[in-house]
């Protein structure tokens, strides 16, 4: 059986990315080209956990 997406609010992403305000988060980061997409249910905007920690993970400095 396929796992199923762990989904997580701005809030959630914000929180991931202490670093900056939860607004720049939301409001630049979340909009960037190479930033997971965003699902739309209602009118609310949900990301994939997974996708925005390989997404993280590839922000890292080497």
């Amino acid at each position: 059986m396929a796992k199923r997406p762990d989904y997580i609010t701005s809030d959630e992403v914000a929180n991931m990315l202490p670093f900056f305000s939860r607004r720049h988060v939301i409001e630049r980061i979340t909009r960037q080209r190479d930033f997971p997409t965003a699902r739309r249910i209602a009118s609310r905007r949900f990301w994939d956990r997974e996708e925005v920690l390989r997404w993280l993970d590839s922000r890292k400095e080497k």
